[in-house]
Formats: C-alpha cells, structure tokens, sequence
C-alpha cells in the first residue's frame, strides 16, 4: 500500500471506532513477504500520519512481523522506536523455506536476531505449527528454550477458501494434541520462556484474565468491511477423546499446593498500564486530542538528527531540528568563545511556525535568552538536566529569566528539583519526558546464575553494578571503598559500566579498580549488553550525589531489569527508588554540601546481600515501579500537559522587559547572590558570558556559600 493509501485506511478506522460503543484496542500487524524492505523513512511517516488521523481513536498497538533478512541502522530504529512489538518468522525444522535459498535465508535470520539482542531491541519469535513442523516441536521448543527466547506458535488452519491450506493444515483434535504436548515442556521447563498461546491459557485457568477475542476487521482502501469474531479458544477448548489445553492446564494446577498457584497467580498477573504520577491526569483530561504540537527541537549535543529519543519524539508531535554548525554553537558552559551576534543570526534563520521550541541542558536556558533577543516569541520547553547550585549555571538560568514568557515551561525531572528551579521565576513540572525505554530495560528470561555464566562473571560472588561516568560528581572511588569494605565480609564483584571519559579523576579511579582485583571495567557496552548486565546483577549501587541526578535515569533501568538499587537518599534518586523496591541511604554533611557515607552504604549493601527474600521482594516490587517511568507514557502525557500549558497562557500578558537585569519576582535567595547584577544590560552580560564564561560576581565567598547552603536545604 502506498502512504496515502494507508492514510485513508486509517482514516476509515477512526470513523469504525469513533461508532463503537465499547473502548477499541487496535492491533495493526505488519506483515508479508519481508516489510523490511521498505525504506525506514515509509514507517516514520505513516506511523505519523496514523497518529494524527487515529488520534484518540482507541489504544494503538503496531506489532512488525519480518524474517529479518534486511537489517541496517535506520532500520535498527524503526524496530526500537517505530514499532510497539517485533515479531520474527523462524523455520528452524521442517518449514516449506528450509532448503535451497531458504536455508541460507535462516542464516540471515539466526544472525539478525544476534545483532537485535546485542543492541536490546526486544523481540519475540514466530513459528507455524503445521504437518511438516509437528513432528518438530520438542526441538522447535528445546531451540527457544536455550535461546532465552519468548514465542508464538501459530497453527496454519483451513483458509477462507474451500481446501485453502489443507495439505499442510492440522486438524483442531491434532492442534490440541499438538499444544498439549507443548505445554508439558512449558511446565517441565518451569515456564522460563514466554510460549503463545499457553501464557493466555495459564491467565485464563488461573481466573486472571479472559481469553482474548479478537475481531478482525477487513479493510479497503475506501472503507471497513464487515466484522467477525474469531477465537482460538472453542479449538482449543474443543472436546472429542481428549481434554483440551484449558482442561489440561487445569489439572496441572489441581495437583499443585496453594502457595504454589498464589505464586504462579502473582507471576502472571497483567501489568497495569503506566502512570507517571501527576501529569497521568492529562490523558483524562484530553484523551480525545489528536492536533500534534509543532516542535523546534534545539538540540544539546551533535548528531540529534539520528537520536532515539527524537524518533520517539517524532511519532508523537511535528519536529523539525535546528541545524547546529559545530559543537560551540550548542552554547554548553564548557564551551566559551560563542559569538553572541552569530547565535543571533542563527536564531533568526531558524524555521518559523511552531508551537514551541523545546531546549534542553545550561545551553537550552542561553538559546531561550538568543531566541527572544533576535525578536523570536515561540513558548520555550526547558530540560534542563541539572541542578543549579553551581555560580556558572545560575548565571545561565538567571540571563534566561529576564527573557521568560507566561508559556514557558520547565520539566524539572523530580518534585525535588522543581522547588530550587522555579525560584528563577519558571512554571516547572516534577517530570522527564522522556522517561526510560522500557522496551529495552526489561526483565530477561533465564536466571541470574546463567546470565552470569553468559557474562563470563563470578559464580560465587555478588554482584554489584555501576553505570554512568567515571566522574567526581558520580563518587565511583567513594564507591571503591565500600566494595573494599564489603569485601572484607563477603565475596563480591564490581561491574562498572562506564562511558568516556579520560580525566584524571577517571583514570585513577580505572588504576585503583585494576589492583583491586575484583572490579570489571566495562567501556561503553551496546544497549542489548547493557541489559544483560542490569539484569545478572544481584544489587545495582550508585553513591553519587551529583548534581546531574535530577531524575535517576540508572536506578530505573535497574529495577526495570529486576535488580533493587542501592543509591544516596538525595534528589531525583528519591522519587526513582522507594524503600519498598530499593535501598536509600542517608547523605553525610560536607560544609554546606552533601556526600556520600561510604560507612551507611556498606551496611546497606551487606544488608540487601544478606538475605534473598526481601531483595527478591524489593525487585519484584521495582518492576512494576518502574513502569511509571515508561517513555511510551511519559513522553505523550508531557506533551499533553505541555498544551494545556500553552492553552492556558496563550492570552497572559509577558512580563515587563527592560535594557538593565531585573531581579523582581525571583527568590530570596536569587536576589541575594545576584543583587549587584540588577539594572546591568542584559545584553553585554549575555555576550560576555557566551565569549568567556565569566560571571560578574566572585565565584567564592560568603554570599556563595549562602546560596548553595539553602539550595541543599531542599535536597
């Protein structure tokens, strides 16, 4: 089908469920001979176009279904940000494409889903269940089952036509037979894999949730046709000479004791649906909505065009990229020399027409003050990233205020850090847009002894895992010492997943771990990597108390994964990890400042370590807190809040703007640091900030240390 097309199909289903009476899901599969060999750039365009046409027109779920023969970097993104599932065709035994050309194609496929795992694209596999492949199944379930795979089999019946499929269809008594015998390697196998459709069985027998019943619907270009239910349940729950798979089951679950089945009832249970706690009131609020918000996206590093949080970005709101020549102009503070007149020029040839342009990071916070001063009026959206104790970036944010529009928005990351962020005069909501991929955080089959073995860890020891950079601000060689310090008790091992960085600092911190002995560095591993690391760990431990942990991006993926964290009781950590699914521990005192208490997390950590139970519970209790980090929620409910926002200020008359600094409406504790900078020109301070990064105040001293003993006050 081509593009337009598609859009008057999607079109024809807004209108079939705009007339339903009942709240519709819809499954749109992507499927045929190989839909990968359509250019990425197809997916990125309909799936927008079927988000403005479908708009609220019911739940959404894009399912891929591909062989995998064609696989390259674009397409790498449409599989993990275009497509709510991926679903690869396997013929391993038996099938019609298993010789000849076909075999090499399994080649293909087989290597293809070894690359999707090493980049943490989550995927699931499809086999058919037909007369060539039945007498497969042990293996076909053996192979999945050592693969760490989950899957669907899918029996091939009777086509719409008369004798359609029937030399290589099952009949439904063989079908049952068939998924009988599935189902006792499932149990025997201590369910380790997710099999489809006897994970919808086993809810369905233990009374929690019902059997789905699907329509299908037919669809024509011009219109939808017709609409029929069909199930799989009447086949398989089909009578005749033996039970079925649901009876089956069943009996399984007689013979088992009551704890044993409250067990299996609280392993498959369904997820609730994500919230992310107050802004989840928007979707109420405006479920209907279908208008996307036009974006200028200014981005805070190079190669933003490509990034994954903007092709996520783009399936729900019209972005465009403002064009960055080199890396200076992204206005970050550790890069002076900045024109202020060539940002200018650059602000005023940006493209025009949007909504609101959405800045990210100190840099974010100068654009804002660039924009309005090239004459730009468009509502700002700020993330910022950190926090703003330091003299630097409280220069940044108070240059900014003085530019500051009634549909100016902040995301502060966390309730912590709204409250010293809008003492610059900003509207500041508790939240990250862009939350955390749990598509590609997530729980693996198989246990933490075998992921371990995969990883070539310690057997015999704990594992403990850091991620992020090996920077003073992350505290990694306070972290050193309490590995030394546990280890005095017990056996452990360090995992430091770390990226670049090669300051002195970091190197010295890579010396001390390489004599230790017993620390692994690990340099930038690929996301599908990383998961596995997230996932064998037994404890994920932070002792930072940095001034970037807005959010707590690290101990989310981490209990995504089904690891508890052990983190500073301080930040954004504090709202990421309760008590009920992690270990928070109390900061010490540095003067005015905080710092990690090397002694409060070695306790701690032999505390977690000490004993399975709770840990396991804490780490059941993170998976489902996590979800309320989701980027497939968090990212279109901060929009929606975004445009009840600017909705609400649209008619709000700006704030008188002068020539000198005003400091008028800022906290008490702004206008006390800064009170000597009030009636200077904003825009020689702007400029020489930009050229030099210098600040028109001592960077140390009393009134200093004022300022940033109140803003830990709030941490």
């Amino acid at each position: 089908m081509s593009r337009e097309e598609l859009r008057r199909v999607y079109a024809a289903l807004a209108g079939w469920c705009a007339r339903s009476p009942e709240p519709v899901r819809l499954e749109l599969v992507w499927d045929g001979a190989e839909p990968l060999l359509l250019e990425p750039e197809f997916y990125w365009r309909t799936l927008e176009d079927q988000h403005t046409l479908l708009g609220g027109a019911g739940e959404r779920h894009n399912i891929l279904r591909t062989p995998l023969t064609v696989l390259d970097e674009p397409r790498l993104e449409v599989l993990r940000h275009g497509f709510d599932e991926v679903r690869v065709s396997v013929e391993l035994f038996g099938g019609p494409g298993v010789d000849g050309s076909g075999a090499q194609s399994q080649k293909i496929t087989l290597a293809n889903m070894d690359r999707l795992s090493r980049e943490g694209i989550a995927f699931e596999c499809v086999a058919g269940l037909t007369r060539q492949t039945r007498p497969h199944l042990r293996k076909l379930y053996r192979f999945f089952e050592r693969a760490g795979l989950g899957w669907h089999l899918e029996p091939l019946t009777a086509g719409a036509g008369e004798g359609q499929s029937s030399e290589h269809a099952l009949s439904e008594e063989e079908t049952a037979a068939a998924l009988r015998e599935l189902a006792d390697l499932w149990l025997e196998g201590r369910e380790s894999v997710a099999v489809h459709p006897l994970l919808a069985a086993m809810r369905e027998v233990l009374g929690l949730e019902p059997w789905p019943s699907p329509s299908v619907l037919f669809v024509e270009v011009h219109g939808v046709g017709p609409r029929f239910e069909q199930s799989l349940h009447e086949p398989l729950a089909a009578g005749g000479t033996c039970p079925s798979l649901l009876q089956h089951l069943r009996q399984h679950l007689e013979r088992l004791p009551p704890g044993q089945r409250g067990l299996l009832r609280e392993r498959y249970a369904p997820s609730a649906p994500p919230a992310t706690g107050e802004v989840a009131g928007t979707r109420k609020r405006r479920a209907g909505a279908t208008e996307r918000l036009r974006i200028l996206l200014l981005p805070h590093q190079l190669g933003a065009e490509t990034s994954s949080e903007l092709q996520r970005l783009r399936l729900h709101a019209s972005v465009d990229v403002l064009p960055i020549p080199d890396a200076k102009h992204l206005l970050l503070a550790e890069s002076p020399g900045v024109v202020l007149e060539d940002c200018l020029r650059m602000a005023e040839a940006a493209p025009k027409g949007h909504d609101v342009v959405l800045a990210q990071s100190t840099g974010g916070f100068l654009w804002r003050a660039v924009f309005r001063l090239a004459g730009r009026e468009e509502p700002f959206a700020l993330i910022p990233h950190f926090n703003h104790f330091r003299v630097g970036t409280s220069f940044a944010m108070l240059l900014s205020s003085q530019f500051r529009l009634p549909g100016d928005l902040l995301f502060a990351g966390s309730q912590v850090a709204a409250g010293p962020c809008s003492w610059f005069g900003d509207t500041c909501l508790p939240t990250y847009p862009m939350g955390v991929d749990l598509r590609l955080f997530r729980k693996l089959p198989g246990t933490r002894a075998r992921l371990k073995a995969s990883l070539g860890l310690e057997a015999e020891a704990a594992t403990l895992l850091f991620t992020g950079r090996l920077a003073r601000d992350k505290s990694v060689w306070e972290l050193l010492d309490v590995v030394e310090a546990v280890s005095q008790v017990r056996r452990v091992e360090l995992v430091l997943c770390h990226a670049n960085d090669d300051s002195a600092y970091a190197r010295r911190c890579e010396e001390r771990a390489r004599r230790m002995g017993n620390v692994r560095l690990v340099h930038n591993p690929p996301p599908g990597i990383l998961c596995r690391y997230y996932n064998a760990a037994d404890l994920f431990v932070t002792a930072a108390v940095s001034t970037f942990e807005t959010f707590g991006r690290s101990p989310i993926e981490a209990m995504a994964c089904g690891t508890p964290p052990v983190v500073a009781d301080y930040d954004g950590f504090r709202e990421a990890v309760t008590s009920a699914c992690g270990f928070l521990v109390p900061t010490l005192r540095q003067g005015h400042q905080k710092a990690p208490d090397v002694e409060g997390f070695t306790r701690a950590v032999l505390e977690a370590l000490g004993d399975e139970a709770p840990r396991e519970d804490k780490a059941r209790r993170g998976l489902e807190h996590a979800r309320r980090f989701d980027a497939r929620s968090t990212l279109p409910e901060a929009l929606l809040a975004l445009r009840d926002h600017l909705d609400a200020h649209s008619a709000e008359a700006p704030p008188p703007r002068g020539a000198g600094m005003r400091l008028a409406g800022l906290s008490g504790a702004v206008r006390e640091l800064w009170g000597t900078v009030e009636g200077l020109p904003v825009r020689a301070l702007l400029a020489r900030f930009l050229w030099s990064l210098q600040v028109p105040i001592p960077t140390e001293g009393e009134a200093v240390e004022r300022f940033q003993a109140r803003w830990f006050e709030h941490y």
